[in-house]
């Protein structure tokens, strides 16, 4: 682990101290943290806790670096999972946060045991009966990343979460390489 200098840490402090607001002195130390050379080895052991101390805005700062937790992913099983299952296990074992698979389905544990079969890390399965019963169970969970199939539940989901169409016989002619749409999904441009 590589320390960082007390220098390092004292003269951003004193530049944080200096901004007009708090919002202020953390954009401006989270900046300076991602610009600094060893940033990959920060930690929280890396800061002396005295020095952190010296003002409330680098303490601020760190708490909303090192606590915020990684952001969730959310997966759909049938349509998706089962599509590309080398993908979503390999996805699903390096992604840092929560991995949830959503599914309209009526038995979790065999839910579960399909993901699992597919190599997919799950810590939950999310069982829903509507389109908009998922879209609802992605905003609660905090999911920031989902994959599914269906126009029908991507429609739904709110614009702060990233959404990835999965491509499968479903809603694409392979022959004529067209996307398969009703007229309630989609519009011809």
């Amino acid at each position: 682990m590589v320390k960082l200098s007390e220098n390092w840490i004292v003269e951003t402090s004193k530049k944080t101290e200096q901004c007009a607001s708090p919002e202020k002195g953390i954009e401006l130390f989270v900046s300076e943290v991602l610009q600094h050379k060893n940033r990959r080895f920060f930690s929280r052991e890396v800061f002396p806790t005295k020095l952190i101390k010296r003002t409330m805005v680098v303490t601020a700062a760190l708490k909303g670096i090192f606590d915020q937790g990684a952001p969730a992913l959310g997966i759909d099983l049938d349509g998706t999972i089962d599509e590309a299952p080398v993908f979503f296990a390999e996805l699903s074992k390096s992604w840092k946060g929560m991995v949830y698979v959503i599914t309209y389905r009526d038995d979790e544990k065999k839910a579960r045991d399909d993901a699992e079969k597919y190599g997919v890390r799950v810590d939950a399965v999310i069982l829903v009966n509507s389109f908009e019963e998922k879209s609802r169970k992605i905003k609660e969970l905090g999911i920031t990343c989902f994959f599914d199939d269906m126009d029908e539940v991507l429609q739904h989901v709110a614009p702060e979460c990233k959404v990835f169409k999965i491509r499968n016989e479903g809603n694409f002619d392979f022959e004529s390489k067209r996307w398969l749409y009703s007229k309630s999904t989609g519009e011809q441009i």
